[in-house]
Parts: structure tokens; sequence; C-alpha cells
């Protein structure tokens, strides 16, 4: 399904940000866009971690997932290869820097992305 989700200002951060308040935000609104897009109760939004490896978000339906990590600067390394280790099933999307454009990924429904 590929609808356009409504157009809405999209905060940019500029640079890199080494209190992590940037990135902070750009989490929570991605993960705000996840839940208001992804409609029906067949969906689950969660994180995901094990000791030293996490992913920002999981999304589910069904028997499918998608392990979603977030870069908004360099910093953090990615708990996907972790997370694709213990779910090799699964797939996996950047956002950010190293990925899909934060504001191109706002652009567009959140299963757009993932389905």
């Amino acid at each position: 399904m590929k609808n356009r989700s409504p157009h809405y200002p999209v905060p940019c951060i500029q640079g890199r940000d080494s209190g992590g308040w940037g990135g902070r935000l750009m989490g929570n609104a991605v993960g705000a866009h996840l839940l208001n897009t992804l409609e029906g109760a067949e969906w689950t939004v969660a994180y995901w971690r094990d000791r030293n490896d996490e992913v920002d978000f999981v999304v589910t339906k069904g028997l499918r997932s998608w392990g979603i990590e977030l870069k908004s600067g360099w910093g953090k390394r990615s708990g996907l290869g972790g997370f694709y280790r213990r779910f090799p099933k699964a797939s996996t999307m950047v956002i950010g820097d190293q990925g899909v454009p934060f504001e191109q990924f706002f652009g567009e429904s959140a299963e757009y992305w993932i389905a």
C-alpha cells in the first residue's frame, strides 16, 4: 500500500548533536510516525535489546518483523547486526544519515517503507 501521508513540517537537525537531543527528538518523531501511520491492531511497535546490541524499533505484523535503526550522527553503533543474527528472517532498515533520509521517511506512510 503506497498511501502518502499528509505533509507536515519535519524538524531538521543540522550538524552533529553531541548532547543527544537531536537523536532523541528524531527517535520520538519516528516512533510517532510509525504509530500514527501503521493502521490496525495487527501491527506492533517495540524495541529490541540483547546485552550490548539494541535496535531502536521493531515493527511486527503476523510472522514478519522489521528492525529499524536511527542514525542522526556519529557515535552509537548499530545493533542491526546482532538483531539480524538473532532473527535472520527479519528485514532491517536504517533511517537517517546512513540510510533513508529523515525527510524522505516522513514523506510516506510507514507501511510504504516496510510493506
